[in-house]
């Protein structure tokens, strides 16, 4: 088996992620509108870069929501999208 993959399904266990899900659910609210969305998409990119996914990104975007423009951004693995 491939060591990054064994290393990877070493950390699949009830602990870490019951860990994982704590501090996601730890930021404040996460709704389009909230001054906080940017520090768990931060958290979720590096997360995801911790385990090996070097080609995740920012896909940028401009949302109206209740007459307010909003600078929205979702993460992407490059060399999946």
């Amino acid at each position: 088996m491939d060591q990054r993959i064994f290393t990877l399904l070493e950390k699949v266990n009830q602990k870490n992620i019951e860990l994982k899900l704590h501090k996601l659910t730890n930021f404040h609210t996460r709704h389009s509108k909230s001054t906080h969305i940017n520090e768990a998409s931060e958290w979720i990119l590096n997360e995801l870069k911790g385990l090996g996914y070097v080609d995740v990104t920012y896909n940028r975007f401009n949302e109206t929501i209740d007459n307010e423009e909003l600078e929205l951004r979702n993460i992407v693995d490059l060399l999946h999208n």
